[in-house]
């Protein structure tokens, strides 16, 4: 994708060198295509709940309703914390903490999306920085841990206390 093209309804994730891996598209019907394949099953099945997700949360007139501090998503020995979304004149994105077998990571996808068309203070994925995106993480895990039992969520102790985004944040 070239960065002169925005509104393309792609959902994107962030990678650790702060490129983009298209995931899939949310058409203007709301039909999903998953775009991403790695042939690993949990992860092509996380991402396309991950869609999922997004198409349900993008449905929604506000923001959208997290059922408690953040929604989850169990794949096989994958899981997925929706902790927070934040939008934008073009696009949107949703912070993730993903836990598994081997370890965790911060994530990043943005949802390439025209929701209102004003030409001044249009963002778009493009032009957000990775310090705002963890200022976002920052201020909602503060929120998280003054609410969290970590006896019922214990894989979110070490993400949610240690804050390693130099080391875990994106995917490889």
């Amino acid at each position: 994708m070239t960065s002169n093209e925005i509104g393309t309804n792609k959902v994107l994730i962030w990678k650790t060198d702060l490129n983009y891996l298209d995931v899939g598209k949310i058409d203007k019907d709301k039909n999903l295509f998953q775009i991403l394949f790695t042939g690993i099953k949990s992860v092509d099945d996380f991402n396309k709940e991950i869609l999922n997700s997004i198409k349900d949360y993008e449905s929604q007139i506000d923001n959208p309703k997290l059922f408690t501090l953040f929604d989850i998503i169990r794949v096989e020995d994958i899981t997925g914390f929706i902790i927070s979304q934040v939008k934008w004149r073009r696009c949107s994105a949703y912070l993730v903490i993903q836990t598994s077998n081997l370890g965790y990571r911060y994530l990043c996808y943005f949802y390439d999306h025209i929701h209102h068309s004003a030409q001044c203070f249009g963002t778009s994925y493009n032009l957000v920085k990775k310090t705002e995106i963890i200022k976002y993480f920052n201020e909602r895990l503060d929120d998280i841990q003054s609410n969290l039992d970590f006896n019922r969520y214990p894989e979110l102790r070490v993400p949610i206390l240690n804050r390693d985004f130099e080391n875990n944040f994106g995917i490889s």
